[in-house]
């Protein structure tokens, strides 16, 4: 559990795990550590997904609520290109940590 804590440039209850922010354009994008628990098949599920924001605001948003989101585009789902590149480059043991076994 410690090395969680290096994640955490901010962290509260309902989303422990958050990425520094990356800017992006006019806007910061971060990632945050889901981590869930499949009662069907009783056991537990991680996964990533990034939030958004007006650059400097702490007005943070899902992702799927960005303007251009279009979930049917496999490649980048209408998000910026640089994106993925960008906060998975920067963010090695919060991927990392995805892939583990459980």
């Amino acid at each position: 559990m410690e090395q969680m804590a290096m994640f955490a440039p901010q962290q509260s209850p309902a989303l422990p795990w958050v990425s520094a922010p990356v800017r992006i354009g006019k806007h910061d994008w971060r990632l945050i550590r889901v981590e869930t628990i499949n009662m069907i098949a009783s056991r537990t599920e991680r996964y990533l997904n990034c939030q958004w924001s007006p650059a400097g605001q702490d007005d943070w948003r899902p992702s799927h609520e960005w303007p251009g989101y279009d979930i049917n585009n496999g490649g980048t789902l209408g998000l910026p290109h640089g994106l993925a590149r960008r906060l998975y480059a920067e963010n090695p043991a919060m991927v990392a940590w995805c892939k583990e076994e459980r």
